[in-house]
């Protein structure tokens, strides 16, 4: 049974997720009868029914067969399903470490750090990368140091600083190219294409983005291919073109929804959300956020769930309801400051303003605007900018 959900597993991900079969084990196909998983809707289908009985497998297994289905499943895992990687990788973990394999101990340390960061617990997850790394170095596996030091730059990203999640996206795109990874050369131009755009660095990002679609069109890289739309559509809305924003958006969620990568697709949905509600349309921008809503919290994912009530708490703004912005910005706030998410405080604080300047309360609307601008300031994003016209317009000192 384990020999067969194994090389089942590793069929439906190498046909989901070709690009980086380089970095799974190779697995041999069974003597006896498997399903049919070739086509990238019965590869998804059959991951996702039988998800459980995976992980369960898991648990029974031989050391070899755990840590190698550990290794094959930590993309599609990572695609919404955190907690069931927790329970995975913290067995292949153990069992990696009792038996002498650092390497099958790195990609398990590598998967539960992406996991906890799905989850937002940034200090567990970087500890867990941090374990990944040095193991990966005493190994002497530049491929496995990339991934790593990909996922603590988004962990910096997150918690608002650029520049450390720069060197690290930077570092990880040297190493990627020093062993011939394009599929992973594009996921760090991709993930410096956001951290750019975040710091108002439109053009650099774009040219990252186009290059890295380019190394994915060759390298038949669907994941990254719909990464760099998405980021794409990003960059649209920051620079006001909210149609192409738009446009960019639905070509990524319909590349992640052939994947089955709820998650990454939840986040998309998001930004067409927002890119909707500055369309002019509040209410099909609002039932954008709804949808990702209900996904990541499921999910478990925090910072994906702050973004959502921050875009549901605009889209309730630009729809003249002022009262339910209140109530989602705040909610916001509350989980943006828990797990340290300083742009989503910032933009809760600035919805706050927006709200209470509607709703003819101006000391409260003075007071978020400050706490906006001085999170928008402190973190170099060019908001910070938008912030002080708002102040200006409304009359409010800035003592």
């Amino acid at each position: 049974m384990a020999d067969h959900y194994l090389a089942t597993a590793a069929a439906a991900v190498d046909t989901l997720y070709p690009a980086e079969a380089g970095q799974r084990p190779r697995v041999p196909r069974p003597g006896t009868p498997s399903p049919e998983v070739g086509e990238a809707d019965a590869a998804r289908a059959w991951l996702d029914a039988e998800r459980a009985n995976l992980v369960a497998v898991a648990v029974h297994a031989g050391t070899s067969h755990l840590i190698r289905l550990s290794t094959t499943l930590y993309r599609y895992l990572d695609g919404g399903h955190p907690h069931d990687a927790l329970v995975l990788h913290a067995l292949a973990q153990h069992r990696a470490r009792d038996t002498g394999d650092p390497i099958g101990e790195g990609h398990a340390f590598l998967g539960l750090g992406t996991a906890h960061l799905r989850l937002g617990r940034y200090e567990a997850a970087t500890d867990h990368l941090r374990s990944a790394l040095e193991l990966f170095r005493t190994a002497d596996d530049p491929a496995g140091q990339a991934r790593v030091l990909g996922n603590l730059g988004n962990i910096e990203k997150r918690l608002g600083r650029f520049g450390t999640a720069t060197a690290h996206h930077e570092q990880a795109l040297a190493l990627f190219r020093r062993v011939g990874d394009p599929a992973g050369e594009a996921r760090s131009l991709v993930n410096l294409g956001v951290v750019e755009t975040r710091q108002g660095r439109y053009a650099a990002a774009t040219e990252h983005l186009w290059q890295a679609l380019d190394l994915c069109g060759r390298a038949g890289d669907p994941v990254g291919e719909a990464d760099a739309r998405a980021t794409l559509g990003y960059v649209e809305a920051q620079l006001g073109r909210y149609r192409s924003a738009a446009e960019y958006c639905e070509q990524a969620i319909a590349g992640y929804r052939k994947l089955g990568d709820r998650g990454a697709e939840a986040a998309t949905m998001d930004d067409l959300g927002i890119a909707y509600t500055r369309l002019g349309q509040p209410a099909r921008g609002a039932e954008c956020h709804r949808q990702t809503l209900a996904v990541v919290r499921e999910s478990g994912d925090r910072d994906a769930e702050a973004w959502a009530l921050n875009g549901l708490g605009e889209a309730a703004q630009a729809d003249g309801r002022p009262a339910e912005a209140l109530t989602q910005h705040t909610a916001a706030d509350a989980i943006a400051a828990d797990i340290g998410s300083r742009d989503q405080q910032a933009r809760a604080q600035a919805g706050l303003g927006e709200a209470h300047r509607a709703l003819d309360e101006p000391a409260a609307a003075r007071s978020h605007f400050r706490r906006a601008l001085r999170l928008y300031t402190e973190l170099g994003m060019p908001a910070a900018e938008r912030i002080r016209e708002r102040l200006a317009a409304a009359d409010f000192t800035l003592r």
